[in-house]
């Protein structure tokens, strides 16, 4: 794999943290090229005359935020792979990255074995969050997920059921619901339509609703 001739962006504003992570990157022996671009000028010019296989980019850049950057970059070049690094660990964050399109996450503290892995995953096709970060959204979603069972407990879900509501509130769409579960879109919407019947509803507004109602007379009877 190393021959192969692949190119490699790092987006990143402050010049000592691009230099180290090309410096790891390089030892990869991957990419034939990685580039380094200081400001959202830069990084779109690079974009615009080179195809790169993965871009890496900071999220809080000096004159722009990473993630408008990200949909610019993937607005001129659809098929990028890009990869968040940051030192931001906020599930809010790491999830908003990922809606976007984004095929991975790393922790700015991420080591060469860590920074090794999310290279190769990507560029199999796979998505890869480092484990720090994937540590934060699991702890967040099973907290909203307790949250949800305890204000549904006098509806009748399966378990698949339960699943798929856990991620709908959590603001997956069907495509990234059917990913996850590893089932078809049309069974995640076959689930999606049960539970919209059993809570009564017929949109995802009135479900969220109801939730609410039922999460804050839990609240109010405990």
């Amino acid at each position: 794999m190393d021959e192969v001739p692949l190119l490699c962006l790092v987006i990143e504003d402050q010049q000592m943290v691009a230099n180290l992570f090309k410096k790891y990157l390089d030892q990869l022996k991957v990419f034939k090229k990685v580039d380094l671009a200081y400001n959202s000028d830069s990084a779109l010019d690079y974009v615009l005359n080179f195809d790169y296989e993965i871009t890496f980019i900071d999220i809080f850049l000096a004159d722009y935020n990473g993630i408008d950057l990200a949909n610019k970059i993937l607005s001129i070049k659809p098929k990028s792979k890009i990869i968040f690094c940051s030192g931001i660990q906020s599930s809010k964050i790491i999830n908003a990255c990922l809606k976007i399109g984004a095929r991975g996450y790393i922790s700015k503290g991420a080591d060469v074995s860590e920074i090794q892995e999310a290279v190769f995953k990507v560029l199999s096709g796979s998505q890869f969050i480092c484990q720090k970060s994937l540590q934060i959204l699991i702890s967040d979603k099973e907290s909203n997920s307790l949250e949800y069972r305890l204000s549904s407990n006098d509806v009748n879900l399966t378990e698949r059921e339960q699943e798929v509501l856990d991620l709908l509130m959590n603001e997956y769409s069907v495509p990234e619901i059917a990913n996850a579960l590893f089932i078809s879109s049309r069974t995640v919407e076959t689930h999606k339509k049960h539970i919209l019947e059993k809570y009564g509803v017929k949109t995802m507004v009135g479900l969220m609703k109801k939730i609410s109602t039922n999460k804050n007379k839990s609240h109010i009877l405990n």
